[in-house]
This record gives structure tokens, C-alpha cells and sequence, in this order.
């Protein structure tokens, strides 16, 4: 019995993801929840995957047993879900098919959301909290500007804090690419205001070592003329980003993590409108799953590319700061940060 018009066009977007670079396990998981959504639905051709089946489907998963006597969590089902999202998708986007718009699908909301992330004036007070330590138990004014320019990167490019410790000064520069988990590149934009940052902490610094930041309580090393045993850790990166969360007295009420700055980096695009697969591409996230979990934070329509907005995205909110720079007031010193809205 030859295979029905389903089962060859899932088969065709296995194999679009697979040369796309999905891991194993990403296309394993696809196919899991593609093949029993076609089982389920006994449906022989896409064109037949209307609002009503989808709806029934929904209804279908928050009562499937989950294999120990319970119902599928919240974000199981939305896993279903997604990889339907992502089908339809690529048969609208490569096939043309007039299919059922995947907008229409609403993908639930998980019980506990594990997404932490940073409001506009919690970064602000974040990103002054260095310089108002100055002198405090020795804390320099040349630690104030890293730490300051350090997180301003972090929320600025939605970086992982371990690719932002890995730098060096030779990326302080508008793009740079960088690999994602499955291996691939993909290009990150740093704005200008942010650069300006960098480029100050390191005249600031006064050396021409590799690593772009470095611990200052070391001394350079014997045999070690490019500097890189001064590289500043991640553990070094996450204790700092706490202790400034909590001297701008918002660490008990966040939890503020380096990981913070890179999922108000996600959810900012989400707000201003980033489709969801270019919110994967800009996170480098190998797995599309793994970006559904900002669709919990922010409930935003998805439509148009990072690209489009990028330079834009922290001005479409009431208090910007990194963004746009004619509308901002953006100056630094070596002991205050002034950011204001023109």
C-alpha cells in the first residue's frame, strides 16, 4: 500500500530539517510527534488539518496519559503542538500548500514557567549598580566598566554568559558569528551604544591582551603574554551579575542570572513581533522546542525576521536603553551611567 500524501510530506520535512542541521534527537522527536498526530488523526492529506481537528487534538493531549498514570504536562503538550507548528510551516513556506495558517494554533502555557527574565528599568538600575559600587572593598573603577559593559553585551545580543566569557577584543565589532550547539553559525549584531561601552573598558585597561574580559585581581603570568589566564570565568560573570542585581535591590524579586539578560533578550524580540524560528536562529538554539519556552513569557503575534527590527527592538519599549541611540540618552563616566528617554 503506497504511503498517503501525509507520511511523504513529513518524511520531506524530516529530511528539510536534517539538512538544515537539526541533531538527532531534534528530528527523532519531530518524528515521534508528527507520526501520532497522522495516526491519531487518520487523515491522509495536509489539506484536510483544519481549526476544528486541531482543536479536537488539543483536547486529545491534555487528557493523554503520559505512560505513569497521569495526564501530559502542559509543556509535553505544547511539544505536540510546535512540531505541528513548525509542519504546517514549512508546507506554506517550501510547498505552497494552501494549509491551515499555524498562528492559528495557540500553544498552552506551562504550570510553573521556568523563563526568568528583566524588565527595561530593572536593567537600567542593573547596569548603574556597577559604578555605584566603586571603592566598596576594593571594587575599581576599571571593574565598574567591565562589569557595566559585560551585561549591557549580555542583554544587548542574548549571548550565553559561556560564548560572552570566551570572547576576545578582536569581536568587539557590529557582527560576529558565532556556532551554535548542532554546530552551525549564526550571526550576532552588537549596537553601537554597547560597542562604545566595550571600546571604553578597554582604553580603560591600557593592555593589549586577548580575552575581552579579565579578571582584575590577577597579575599577569609568566609565559603567558597573551593574557589568556586572565579570562574571566563564567562563575566569575555569575557572581558579578548577582552581586549588581542585588545592590540595585532586585535580586530577591527576579533571581537575576546572566541567563536573565538572554531571555528579556528573547522576549523583547517576541514583543516586537520576531517570527519564532528567527528567534531560534538569533538564540542558536538547535532545537526549536527549547525557544517555545519564551512563548509562555510574552503571548506576541509572530511576524516579521530579526533583521527587519533589530536596531529597533529596545526602542519599541517605554523605557529603552540599549537601541536607537537618537532617542536615548546614553552617557557613561567613570562613575555614573545616565540613561534616559528623550
Amino acid at each position: 500500500m503506497p504511503a498517503s500524501r501525509l507520511s511523504v510530506l513529513i518524511k520531506e520535512f524530516l529530511e528539510s530539517r536534517d539538512l538544515q542541521g537539526n541533531s538527532f534527537y531534534t528530528i527523532r522527536n519531530y518524528r515521534q510527534y508528527l507520526t501520532y498526530f497522522r495516526d491519531w488523526s487518520a487523515i491522509a492529506d495536509p489539506l484536510e488539518i483544519d481549526f476544528d481537528l486541531v482543536l479536537n487534538y488539543k483536547r486529545h493531549l491534555k487528557v493523554k496519559d503520559n505512560g505513569k498514570g497521569a495526564p501530559l504536562s502542559k509543556s509535553t503538550q505544547s511539544y505536540y503542538l510546535i512540531a505541528l507548528v513548525m509542519f504546517l510551516d514549512y508546507l506554506r513556506r517550501v510547498r505552497n500548500l494552501d494549509t491551515l495558517e499555524p498562528s492559528r494554533i495557540d500553544i498552552p502555557k506551562p504550570d510553573n514557567p521556568t523563563v526568568r527574565t528583566i524588565e527595561t528599568e530593572h536593567v537600567r538600575s542593573i547596569l548603574a549598580a556597577p559604578y555605584r559600587r566603586i571603592g566598596v572593598k576594593g571594587y575599581s573603577a576599571l571593574s565598574a566598566a567591565r562589569d557595566a559593559a559585560m551585561m549591557a553585551l549580555m542583554w544587548d545580543t542574548g549571548l550565553r554568559v559561556s560564548e560572552v566569557a570566551g570572547m576576545n577584543r578582536s569581536d568587539v565589532k557590529p557582527k560576529i558569528s558565532r556556532k551554535t550547539k548542532g554546530d552551525n553559525n549564526r550571526f550576532v549584531r552588537i549596537s553601537a551604544p554597547v560597542l562604545q561601552l566595550l571600546d571604553k573598558y578597554l582604553k580603560q585597561r591600557g593592555d593589549q591582551f586577548v580575552p575581552l574580559f579579565l579578571n582584575h585581581h590577577d597579575r599577569p603570568k609568566p609565559g603567558d603574554p597573551l593574557g589568556l589566564k586572565l579570562r574571566l570565568n563564567v562563575r566569575t560573570m555569575q557572581r558579578a551579575v548577582k552581586m549588581h542585581a542585588a545592590a540595585a535591590g532586585i535580586d530577591d524579586i527576579t533571581g537575576i542570572t546572566p541567563h536573565a539578560f538572554r531571555h528579556a533578550f528573547a522576549t523583547d524580540l517576541l514583543d516586537n513581533g520576531a517570527d519564532i524560528t528567527d528567534i531560534q536562529k538569533a538564540l542558536g538554539h538547535t532545537n526549536i522546542l527549547t525557544t517555545t519556552r519564551y512563548l509562555h513569557v510574552r503571548d506576541s503575534k509572530l511576524e516579521k525576521t530579526i533583521a527587519t527590527y533589530h536596531s529597533d527592538l529596545f526602542a519599541a519599549k517605554q523605557a529603552a536603553i540599549i537601541h536607537r541611540p537618537e532617542r536615548v540618552s546614553y552617557t557613561v563616566s567613570s562613575t555614573a551611567v545616565d540613561l534616559s528617554i528623550n
